[in-house]
């Protein structure tokens, strides 16, 4: 018991968060094909703009499921997750700036989902730097901070 502890906080501390995703990502995967098949939210939604292709949607949704797992680890710090989400969203404008009229869904997805976010407590590995922004797609997210890959109406 005293060796996990100690191995939990070798792992994760307020400088640094390694977990072993690939286990991760097999626990995320039932939850992720569940939100996919039942439910309306936003993210998938704007997820199926993008590619409407099961599979796809699912990869990502697990992304986000890791990022959101990443986040309440650090939420109380609330600073360096404020700053990572800040740089997301301004990726995504700076993005939106390549564009003359309206953009593919795709394109704006590919585009932004390729810029880095640089932090001192996330590595700019695609499973975070994706789910962060699929989690600022989601319903509950400020209008002012919310990321749009296409028009969703319903």
């Amino acid at each position: 018991m005293i060796e996990i502890a100690w191995r939990v906080k070798a792992e994760i501390s307020d400088n640094k968060y390694i977990v072993d995703t690939n286990k991760i990502k097999k626990r995320k995967q039932n939850e992720a094909e569940t939100l996919v098949k039942d439910s309306k939210v936003r993210e998938i939604r704007q997820l199926r703009l993008v590619r409407n292709n099961p599979e796809f949607i699912t990869r990502e949704i697990v992304y986000e499921l890791l990022y959101k797992d990443f986040r309440d680890v650090y939420m109380d710090g609330g600073v360096e997750i404020s700053n990572i989400e800040d740089i997301a969203y301004t990726n995504y404008q700076d993005t939106l700036l390549n564009f003359d009229s309206n953009p593919v869904a795709k394109d704006v997805f590919t585009q932004t989902t390729a810029r880095a976010i640089y932090s001192s407590i996330m590595d700019n590995s695609p499973i975070y730097r994706q789910g962060c922004y699929v989690y600022l797609t989601g319903d509950k997210i400020e209008e002012h901070k919310q990321i749009s890959w296409g028009n969703d109406d319903e």
